[in-house]
């Protein structure tokens, strides 16, 4: 069988579909090896007449460095030295190329020329170096040898990394699409642990942070459970992420095909059975990891090491995906996270070389991803000094395309709630007009109250947790002299659809865009450009107590004095201690299980040099009763019975709060505060 498989001829995708690529949603985040940019610049230096030997031209040598592949290197192992995290980066390339080598069209369905590249490469490995005529076979050994060199002679590590490349060249120089239609799922997950190196970056994991596991894997199941739950994962996220590179390529080696067949799935239901596959993965995993934990074992430091690193290795795995050329990020200007891509021949470094049979069809590598092109808007992402281990359960709570949330909270997706009085248009729907008008009123009442908010008042505003985006066309059509209008969020979705709604609105060139936990607003470009306007709209409930204080104290410290604050949040006018829920609190609904008081939040802005000027509630309680019944409705109607799980958690806190907000136990509060002196 051919390996391209007829994939191009059955139908189930052409050049010119869009699929929506799914978010992961995992709980993990990923680290970086801290000195990873000075060790790429040392890397690139020292692969580079390797690459250029092979490709056999700079153009396309070049395009592979685009690629920032050592950059896995420093994500899978972030706690490897500078010296040993050099060497994973340079391994990590040549694996990406060495694939590269063995799916050339010219290569993978003549057994003679693998045969004879599987020598080569093995004996690299067994050291005999190779000839210059394989100069990505002498990659191997020029990398591979001094890593082997570093570890004792008598440890295991030697042994098993050897046999773990040899696998892998085994495997390569024997396609496995070859016989993709005998393979079940469970098998081609076995056979792509090793065939895609997952195993074999395992072991670097080892290396990376000098521990030799072998006696613990054999002794502990559960250990084995964890080791095999991250190499799953990376061939999970190997085949999602690379999927679009692997068709443009004429190559049919993913599960995703496997399920398409076998499960008789359109494509976009692969990759969303995909997705959810991954995070069942991630729970098992951790789920394995915690019984490790447990037990003796997880008594042992290089054990719990080794674990907090085999988690690393999969959530740096994602995140490399996100914005690699070699898959979807930086052709398209930014990072990619999930969205709607269409299908469209990429332009591959083997292209360029004249390597593949339609080389020359292919115009310039230009971005396929909906709405993105040379002058999208970016998606900048800011990295804090500590992790906010709350946000992926915030994440996870937006992950739902945004196509499903509209069905239930409005076109124009205004989400915290509605003012339903006699000024409230009565074009659209309820949720778009009464949130428009709750926001309209709480701008009328910073102005009754004196806030600095005239037309050319306000130059620098910030939506933080901007969800998204309505605030943010709100604020540019009442400010038309505010130049930067910065909206933050640690939704990845979220900010997808916030990113094409600028583009569509005309608003590219005013609104920036931040993947950005709220306590890092400090971090955000142009600090000594203050934000007049700071708005804060449901964000608050999901932070931690941490998360409050560092978001308020870094907010004081980039506004100027007499600068306005906007918040609406959700709070308790009872004992937090003894609040109890209508329905029970089984599961933390909405991410939003940090309660907090008026008092709490009022003091919290004057501690950090905030005047509250008016303190209100807002909407009226029985106008959230009125607005969470609509939302209700909306569900009921849209997903009568099948739901996901955080549409389930909405429609229980719809009950929950309603009947807190007729005892009066709980209300929607607006302050409007001033930034002293």
């Amino acid at each position: 069988m051919s390996a391209t498989q007829n994939v191009l001829t059955s139908g189930a995708l052409r050049f010119g579909d869009t699929l929506r690529f799914p978010p992961f949603g995992f709980r993990a985040r990923h680290r970086q090896q801290p000195d990873a940019d000075a060790l790429l610049g040392r890397v690139d230096a020292d692969d580079w007449p390797y690459i250029v030997a092979f490709y056999r031209s700079e153009e396309a040598a070049d395009a592979n460095r685009r690629h920032l592949l050592p950059l896995f290197g420093s994500l899978i192992c972030p706690s490897a030295s500078a010296e040993r995290s050099y060497w994973i980066m340079r391994q990590v390339e040549l694996i990406a190329v060495m694939d590269d080598h063995f799916t050339l069209p010219d290569v993978i369905d003549d057994p003679v020329q693998l045969a004879a590249l599987g020598d080569v490469y093995g004996r690299a490995v067994d050291g005999v170096r190779p000839s210059d005529a394989h100069p990505l076979a002498q990659l191997l050994h020029d990398t591979v040898r001094p890593v082997l060199a570093m570890l004792a002679p008598d440890a295991s590590l030697p042994h098993r990394l050897t046999r773990a490349i040899h696998d892998v060249i085994d495997y390569l120089s024997h396609p496995v699409v070859h016989r993709m239609d005998a393979l079940g799922f469970d098998e081609y997950l076995r056979i792509r642990r090793c065939e895609t190196t997952a195993e074999w970056c395992a072991l670097l994991v080892e290396f990376g942070i000098d521990v030799d596991m072998a006696d613990a894997l054999d002794d502990n199941a559960d250990l084995r459970e964890v080791q095999r739950a991250a190499a799953d994962l990376i061939v999970i996220i190997n085949d999602l992420g690379s999927f679009r590179r692997e068709f443009s390529n004429d190559d049919a080696l993913n599960g995703i095909w496997l399920l398409v067949r076998q499960q008789h799935l359109s494509v976009q239901q692969a990759l969303d059975r995909f997705a959810a596959l991954a995070r069942e993965t991630e729970d098992r995993l951790l789920t394995a990891r915690d019984r490790v934990l447990a037990s003796p074992l997880g008594k042992r430091d290089d054990v719990c090491r080794y674990m907090d690193e085999l988690v690393f290795f999969y959530a740096g795995c994602a995140e490399f995906h996100t914005f690699s050329e070699r898959f979807f990020g930086r052709d398209c200007a930014q990072a990619f996270y999930s969205g709607e891509v269409t299908i469209e021949r990429l332009l591959l470094p083997q292209d360029i070389a004249g390597f593949s049979t339609h080389a020359q069809s292919l115009a310039k590598p230009r971005c396929e991803m909906s709405l993105l092109h040379d002058d999208a808007v970016r998606i900048h992402v800011i990295d804090g000094h500590h992790a906010d281990h709350y946000q992926d359960s915030i994440e996870r709570v937006y992950a739902d395309p945004p196509d499903e949330w509209r069905k239930i909270i409005g076109d124009e997706f205004w989400f915290q709630y509605g003012v339903f009085d006699d000024r409230t248009s009565r074009t659209g729907t309820p949720m778009d007009a009464s949130g428009r008008r709750h926001m309209d009123r709480q701008f009328e009442l910073a102005e009754q109250n004196g806030a600095d908010l005239s037309v050319g008042s306000v130059r620098r505003a910030i939506d933080i947790g901007c969800g998204w985006g309505p605030v943010l066309k709100y604020i540019a059509e009442r400010f038309p002299a505010c130049t930067r209008i910065d909206a933050v969020n640690v939704s990845p979705v979220q900010m997808d659809y916030v990113r094409k709604s600028v583009e569509r609105d005309g608003l590219a060139d005013r609104v920036n865009l931040y993947l950005c936990n709220a306590k890092d607003i400090g971090a955000l470009p142009e600090p000594d450009v203050p934000f007049d306007l700071a708005i804060l709209r449901g964000s608050i409930c999901q932070f931690t107590p941490e998360v409050m204080e560092d978001t308020m104290a870094a907010l004081a410290e980039r506004m100027r004095a007499g600068g306005t604050v906007i918040i609406s949040e959700t709070l308790y006018k009872t004992d937090l201690a003894t609040y109890r829920p209508f329905i029970p609190d089984e599961v933390d609904r909405g991410a939003a299980g940090h309660r907090k008081t008026p008092e709490g939040v009022r003091k919290a802005l004057e501690r950090h040099g905030f005047a509250v000027l008016d303190e209100r509630t807002l909407p009226a309680n029985d106008e959230v009763v009125r607005w969470y019944a609509i939302l209700r409705e909306n569900i009921e109607a849209h997903y009568p019975s099948a739901r996901s799980e955080v549409f389930q958690q909405l429609h229980d806190m719809s009950i929950s709060l309603s009947d807190a907000l007729e005892k009066d136990k709980v209300s929607s509060v607006s302050f409007i505060a001033r930034r002293l002196t």
